[in-house]
């Protein structure tokens, strides 16, 4: 079978991940200069970059199995990234009401900081839209900001502007944001396949140690 989705472990101890939204262009006829033409589609593609720290026996382990089950180019790969300086519990951290179910001056709750405030759409698009719109009140808590990324059904997106609750991102809607979604924003879930056959290759000594494995990989974009 394939495109079966193997879920990875949110505690997966990735050391550094580079993310890069590649603009999907054509190669034309050359020009009379004889320089080729390039053709711009407007649409894009991520492209991601795992690099983990070194890792011990059990993860070792763990990491071969589920490289094993990728099966190649076959199956996806759904991993939850967070990433540094997102919309995190930093930023926005999960607010309590009061106990009579009423927030406090300004809108706003109590928090131990524990969780993130959930992002909920308030307005949704239809596949190939670029803006939604998501409730900042009851309880009141900070927009998010141009850069931060969120997900949805596996997909991920930029922001790219925000006014007020309308938040513009790209790529373009992989697929319809249903009114009423919780947004991915502190652990982003998203779907990737390897980027080739032999993506995952680690090497092991004697020490039962590795170094760092590099792991490539691209937008499942077609399901």
């Amino acid at each position: 079978m394939v495109n079966q989705v193997i879920q990875w472990p949110a505690g997966f101890p990735w050391r550094h991940v580079t993310l890069h939204l590649q603009p999907v262009q054509t190669t034309g006829p050359r020009a009379l200069s004889g320089r080729a033409q390039t053709r711009d589609t407007g649409e894009s593609l991520w492209r991601l970059t795992l690099v983990t720290a070194p890792l011990q026996e059990a993860r070792l382990r763990e990491f071969g199995a589920l490289i094993a089950r990728q099966r190649g180019l076959a199956n996806i790969a759904e991993i939850p990234l967070r990433l540094p300086y997102g919309y995190t519990r930093e930023v926005a951290p999960r607010q309590v009401a009061h106990g009579d179910g009423e927030w406090l001056g300004g809108g706003m709750g109590y928090t131990d900081g524990g969780e993130v405030q959930p992002l909920v759409v308030t307005a949704g698009c239809a596949a190939g839209a670029q803006a939604i719109t998501v409730g900042l009140s009851a309880p009141v808590r900070p927009a998010p900001r141009v850069g931060d990324h969120f997900s949805d059904g596996g997909f991920l997106y930029r922001i790219t502007g925000v006014a007020g609750g309308v938040l513009t991102f790209e790529p373009r809607a992989r697929a319809a944001i249903l009114v009423g979604a919780t947004l991915g924003t502190e652990f982003l879930v998203t779907r990737w396949r390897l980027a080739g056959p032999d993506e995952g290759r680690a090497q092991v000594d004697y020490g039962r140690r590795t170094g760092e494995v590099t792991l490539q990989l691209v937008e499942a974009f077609e399901r």
